[in-house]
């Protein structure tokens, strides 16, 4: 169902307000319409410019950048107000605000509707309010201006949200009596006629496309050759430079190629790193960057879990029913790190897990440490099989890293 941008009390309320300001001492009364004019998007700071000859191409942005446009009049005839529907693709730009405080509007300035993505005021789904559009109404409590009528009605500001095209164009189908035949572009001049408009939207252009891909993070140890990719590119095939900086002592950054762009980051540490590297792709024709970052973190050398001793036959009588086990533990960094035993047995009836307590140990250190479990004569008679293995980490609550080295043993329980 198609509906009036206006309701019957807002026109009367225009209609009276324009009505008394027309025949207010020194004033002359309005003329019917003569002159057409045209309703259109234009760049930010053209309120003074009216419309371009041709359909904006606006030129390509980051993603997650704003995109500030004009909703423009040119060659109107006078004009005390209006109410305008503007969509884009919100997925691709995504309306974030309106903004009236510089519109050609004599003040004082009442504000009928400032709706954006369906929320805000005077807001009218039935005139298609929603995801993506923009509708912004106003009247002049000054009067009419002098035709012919040219400058800036109001600004949307619009996100760049992902890759894609869009354009930026009036609603259509949902309105009548409105200026534009078929669309949702009111410019009102106090009477119970608007004047009549043509409309000129964007030109259909994807507002982004200058892409950058890098791992948030790499883990790494120590010795380990560690390389990774990171790559840009951009949609109108100009030329990209790719560049890295915070790159840690002897790590090195090649690139090839020129749109897409690859580059490699390789790296052999010798001690702990903790760095963050930022990668920035710049298109130079269309003046853009696009920046990723990675984390980059050598860990030390991991503590080893050494040699376990253990009472191979545990009588519960002599041992006051525990097994104890002695595992020499050693740190080869350089570092302070924390560490847990860790033993883990099977009777093939009955499993234990047992832990030692957390254990710190500073650079070069090596440590005996002792576990403990209980057991009781269920277990009498058979016979336990184990693995014993080391979890680390440089904080102790953060005790997450296994050293990649275990021992196993077994022992038989009698009474």
């Amino acid at each position: 169902m198609r509906n009036r941008l206006f309701s019957k009390r807002q026109l009367f309320l225009i209609f009276i307000i324009s009505f008394s300001i027309a025949f207010s001492p020194g004033r002359s009364p309005f003329a019917s319409g003569q002159l057409v004019g045209v309703v259109c998007v234009a760049a930010q700071g053209t309120s003074t410019s009216g419309c371009p000859s041709a359909p904006v191409n606006f030129p390509r942005q980051a993603l997650n950048t704003d995109l500030i446009v004009a909703i423009n009049i040119q060659g109107s005839d006078a004009l005390n107000g209006f109410r305008i529907f503007i969509k884009t693709d919100n997925a691709v730009l995504n309306p974030i605000s309106a903004d009236i405080s510089n519109t050609l509007l004599a003040q004082p300035v009442l504000v009928l509707a400032n709706c954006v993505n369906g929320a805000g005021t005077g807001c009218s789904l039935a005139s298609g309010d929603g995801p993506g559009v923009v509708d912004v109404g106003a009247v002049s409590l000054a009067g009419l201006s002098n035709a012919p009528t040219t400058g800036g009605l109001f600004q949307i500001t619009y996100n760049v949200v992902s890759t894609g095209f869009t354009t930026i164009d009036a609603v259509s189908g949902l309105c009548i009596g409105t200026s534009v035949t078929g669309l949702c572009v009111t410019i009102t001049n106090g009477g119970a006629t608007p004047n009549v408009e043509t409309f000129q939207p964007s030109a259909p252009s994807p507002p982004d496309f200058l892409r950058i891909s890098a791992p948030s993070s790499v883990i790494t140890s120590i010795g380990v050759l560690t390389t990774f990719i990171a790559t840009a590119d951009d949609a109108d095939m100009n030329t990209l430079t790719l560049t890295a900086t915070g790159l840690p002592a002897g790590a090195t950054f090649t690139t090839l190629g020129s749109n897409p762009v690859t580059g490699t980051f390789s790296f052999t540490p010798t001690g702990p790193v903790s760095a963050s590297v930022m990668f920035t792709a710049t298109d130079s024709v269309d003046h853009l960057t696009a920046t990723a970052t990675t984390g980059i973190t050598v860990l030390p050398p991991p503590v080893l879990l050494g040699k376990i001793s253990w009472t191979h036959h545990l009588s519960l009588a002599k041992n006051s029913n525990m097994q104890t086990w002695s595992a020499k533990v050693t740190n080869p960094g350089t570092e302070t790190a924390y560490a847990i035993v860790t033993i883990q047995g099977t009777n093939g009836v009955l499993s234990f897990t047992a832990h030692s307590a957390i254990i710190t140990l500073v650079g070069g250190a090596a440590l005996e440490v002792p576990i403990t479990q209980t057991f009781d004569t269920t277990s009498v008679g058979t016979k336990y099989h184990f693995t014993g293995t080391i979890m680390w980490g440089t904080s102790p609550t953060a005790i997450g890293m296994t050293s990649g080295n275990s021992k196993s043993g077994a022992f038989a329980v009698v009474a």
